[in-house]
């Protein structure tokens, strides 16, 4: 069975592995055709509010990767830059979000050498898992249409109020991406039941050994979703919390 790790850091905390992360999504761009209309963007590399979460791999490295940007009124998320052009409603309807915490989940990829067993999916509950960590209470993504039903399944719904209901066009015509957001991801109602208990359960171990099937092959998964020691303090706290009002 092969084996993984999915380790979440602070982009700043880890400037080598951002590197790395930076090279392999460039290069997946690149295969699929995509490198000349997505614009690079390393200002991620250097933001307190940027987690990563990669997943790597003792013989093949860094594998699959995907990056959780805050949201913040002088700072505009790739999406909107992405969409700056084609939709100026987008705006409004985020900006109301940040108050109360949002970010953008994207620049997922995954590596040719180690593709087709389901990494991205793991990425995206991982990461959604560690809502509480980064204080937010929603999270918005921009995906094509294969990553969609994947995000479905971990609580984003479409914004339909954008685009045509919340699907674009982009980056290339005859590729569909679409605007989306978790409205609730401290309790993530939106998500399927098994998917719910699943994030839930990585919320409170961040640090724990699975056995996954996203595919048809197995991964043993050790996750390291603790991002810094002040997140175990909340995590500690948020647990005796459950533990005194149960």
């Amino acid at each position: 069975m092969e084996k993984i790790t999915i380790r979440a850091f602070r982009a700043i905390d880890e400037p080598e592995l951002c590197r790395q992360y930076a090279i392999e999504h460039a290069r997946v761009l690149t295969d699929i055709g995509v490198s000349t209309v997505v614009k690079y963007d390393d200002a991620w590399m250097r933001d307190a509010d940027t987690i990563v979460f990669a997943a790597m791999h003792a013989e093949l490295g860094m594998v699959a990767g995907i990056r959780l940007q805050r949201a913040r009124p002088d700072v505009p998320m790739p999406m909107e830059i992405a969409l700056d052009t084609k939709e100026p409603r987008l705006r409004p309807v985020l900006a109301p979000l940040e108050a109360a915490g949002n970010a953008e989940l994207g620049a997922l990829w995954n590596a040719e050498r180690f593709a087709g067993r389901g990494v991205p999916f793991l990425l995206i509950t991982a990461a959604v898992a560690t809502a509480g960590q980064a204080d937010l209470s929603h999270m918005a993504c921009f995906v094509a249409q294969y990553i969609a039903p994947y995000c479905s399944s971990v609580g984003f719904v479409p914004v339909r109020s954008v685009g045509d209901q919340g699907e674009f066009n982009y980056p290339i015509p005859g590729i569909k991406s679409y605007v989306m957001v978790i409205p609730d991801v401290k309790t993530v109602t939106h998500a399927t039941s098994e998917l719910r208990h699943r994030i839930l359960s990585l919320r409170m171990r961040p640090r724990q050994v699975q056995v996954e099937v996203p595919k048809k092959e197995s991964l043993e998964v050790s996750y390291d979703l603790l991002i810094d020691p002040i997140s175990q303090l909340y995590l500690d706290l948020e647990a005796a919390i459950r533990h005194f009002a149960a």
